[in-house]
């Protein structure tokens, strides 16, 4: 998969799917290299563009000799140009989630959400609570452990829905004190954008 990410004039950020390319049998350093570079001529991409190039950790994409992005030096030297190799993005993202201590905030966001979420009849009257409003968003989403930036899509939903959570769950007669602590609902607030950076 060959995703094409950039930043225009007023520092809009925008990246997609730009090519799936199959590779059959052996995928080497230079299979992944012709991949790439069949991409940029389909697409007529220019390698003066190209800033950084993130790949997983497979050594037939970050060998420095014969991986891709050994090969990508080497091609991109001849051109005289430079690129940033960044490394397995997932990872960076766990290990940025294990030292902002999110646990303070994650931990009653993810006792409420499984609380609504865990049982039918709360999660449906949930749902149509939000439906009566007309608000933009029908449901809460989980929050998924394997991908770190689902962390920051659910605090945001819950903090959107803060408001609507609170009188539902006082509907329902439970207790959550952290919904009433400023404190922690600045947290949340700007939770997201620490899981962002």
């Amino acid at each position: 998969m060959i995703f094409n990410g950039g930043v225009d004039e007023s520092l809009n950020v925008t990246e997609e799917l730009l090519d799936l390319v199959p590779l059959h049998d052996i995928t080497t350093g230079v299979n992944l290299l012709e991949a790439v570079e069949g991409t940029f001529v389909r697409f007529d991409l220019k390698w003066e563009k190209l800033a950084s190039v993130a790949t997983d950790g497979a050594p037939a994409m970050t060998g420095r000799l014969n991986g891709l992005i050994g090969l990508f030096r080497k091609k991109l030297q001849r051109l005289c140009l430079n690129f940033i190799h960044v490394h397995c993005l997932s990872h960076q993202e766990s290990l940025c989630a294990k030292s902002i201590q999110m646990q303070e905030v994650l931990g009653p966001v993810m006792k409420i959400v499984n609380f609504i979420k865990a049982n039918g009849k709360t999660h449906r009257q949930l749902q149509e609570c939000l439906s009566d409003i007309q608000c933009e968003f029908g449901n809460l989403p989980y929050l998924t452990e394997v991908r770190f930036l689902s962390r920051g899509n659910v605090l945001t939903r819950f903090y959107d829905l803060l408001d609507v959570i609170q009188w539902f769950l006082d509907m329902k007669r439970e207790s959550f004190p952290k919904l009433y602590d400023d404190n922690w609902i600045a947290d949340l607030a700007f939770s997201p954008i620490w899981l962002s950076t």
